[in-house]
């Protein structure tokens, strides 16, 4: 996947409009050249933005992952593989998850105006 591709994707996930296919695509990208950060935040977005009943799908996408997560987050996806997982869910700790940036924070792309 190249640059323009990558960028195509981010923008179209930041502006809401993203289908479920194009969070797998960004949790592809992220298994080949991210960072644990990257990877935990595009996976959680995942999770978020489809449903229990794709637990199949997930449940792929986290074995795809799992050498490259640590245990916190490994445990976390095994728990949640059947569950709905929203913004406000409770995270072993932060990532660059796009759609829990408000809820959640730690995802410094802009300074924050509240502290």
């Amino acid at each position: 996947m190249d640059i323009m591709r990558r960028e195509e994707i981010l923008s179209s996930i930041i502006s809401r409009q993203a289908t479920r296919n194009d969070y797998g695509l960004r949790v592809q990208f992220e298994i080949k050249n991210g960072n644990l950060s990257n990877l935990s935040g595009a996976l959680l977005d995942y999770f978020i933005i489809s449903n229990a009943e794709h637990n199949m799908d997930r449940l792929d996408m986290v074995k795809d992952s799992m050498l490259q997560l640590d245990d916190d987050w490994l445990l976390f996806f095994y728990d949640h593989i059947d569950r709905k997982v929203l913004p406000c869910t409770p995270l072993p700790k932060s990532c660059k998850s796009i759609l829990t940036e408000d809820v959640q924070g730690g995802f410094n792309s802009i300074e924050n105006p509240y502290t």
